[in-house]
């Protein structure tokens, strides 16, 4: 018998299923340590073909990742139980002859075992490798269980993240305009409900980033539902409020807080697992769209002090748009032209 060989069967099998099941079930990291790269590494590849948030290349990216995500766990499970299976010349019979199988029909019977076909003109030779071809159909079931399990919410996911996409974007095109639809006249009233409701959205959010890591490689093609911009108009939309707008008409801190915290937690979540940061936060938000609407706004020198703060934060949705090719400029803080794609800002 051929230890090493047998050793490395059995290392593979227990690599390949750790990596499905920490993507498949754990849900508190971006997957597990192969599916997670695999998945970057479409997306990155995918990205550099595409020069447009609304290239079609780019929406190919999230399938495409589920694709080669599976491949490497139905076929790492295989090629495992491939070589334990070979480990001994006399491990695996022909039925009929009972003379040993060669190397393409250990591969054939591994296969077929694994993935539960119950196909018999092969069989194990011995009590250890019987036990061993159970184990190898137990593993192959409970894979394509978890699997199964895991793609079902994975396809609900991406349809939630495309709606909060939507209504995100149905709160304001530019973080100027939502401000400015929030104001009555008087304060910010009518707007501290939608404040409550952002935030366990952008908490779903960031837990469905950990619990399906694939949902980042989802894009939308249309500004109408995709989540970069919308998150990035949020947060600048919040730093207005927050640092922006006159004290006195100011919401309460404590309305804010709450989103505040579930977008910084995003933020974080985003930045560790998938993309980095931009080289440069992008230029503090105009207040003159604030002004021209009569709203009471603090100093621009006390506003980019307080700006100055968020730096961090700031980086962080400046990349994670530019990692999307959404620009800055276009999608966030001015309004876009017509037809307009963009390029992502420098150091992207």
């Amino acid at each position: 018998m051929a230890i090493w060989m047998l050793l490395l069967g059995v290392a593979v099998v227990a690599f390949v299923f750790y990596d499905a099941f920490v993507t498949t079930v754990s849900g508190v990291s971006a997957g597990g340590p192969v599916s997670h790269y695999l998945g970057l590494g479409v997306w990155r590849g995918v990205r550099r073909l595409a020069r447009s948030p609304r290239s079609s290349v780019l929406a190919a990216a999230g399938p495409l990742s589920v694709f080669v995500m599976l491949v490497f766990w139905l076929f790492g499970l295989w090629a495992g139980w491939t070589l334990v299976f070979s480990a001994d010349p006399g491990a695996v019979l022909h039925s009929d002859t009972g003379e040993p199988a060669d190397g393409w029909s250990r591969v054939y019977f591994a296969g077929f075992t694994v993935y539960t076909l119950g196909l018999g003109d092969f069989a194990p030779a011995g009590a250890v490798w019987q036990v061993l071809t159970a184990v190898a159909t137990i593993n192959g079931f409970v894979l394509l269980t978890m699997t199964v399990s895991y793609l079902i919410p994975v396809v609900m996911a991406v349809s939630e993240r495309f709606q909060h996409g939507m209504v995100l974007h149905g709160l304001g095109d530019t973080a100027q305009d939502l401000v400015t639809a929030a104001w009555n006249g008087r304060d910010f009233s009518e707007f501290t409900p939608h404040l409550r409701d952002m935030a366990p959205v952008v908490s779903r959010t960031t837990q469905k980033y950990l619990s399906y890591p694939v949902l980042h490689f989802f894009h939308s093609p249309s500004r109408d539902t995709a989540l970069e911009p919308g998150i990035a108009v949020l947060d600048e939309a919040l730093l207005l409020l927050e640092h922006g707008v006159a004290e006195d008409v100011r919401p309460h801190p404590m309305q804010l807080r709450p989103l505040r915290c579930a977008l910084d937690r995003f933020g974080a979540v985003v930045v560790s697992e998938f993309i980095g940061t931009a080289d440069e936060a992008p230029p503090p938000p105009s207040l003159e769209p604030l002004r021209r609407a009569g709203i009471p706004v603090v100093d621009e020198a006390v506003f980019a002090d307080s700006v100055d703060t968020r730096q961090d934060q700031r980086r962080v949705l400046a990349g994670f748009i530019a990692d999307a090719r959404w620009p800055w400029d276009a999608g966030v803080e001015v309004d876009a032209a017509p037809g307009d794609d963009g390029e992502p800002p420098a150091g992207s």
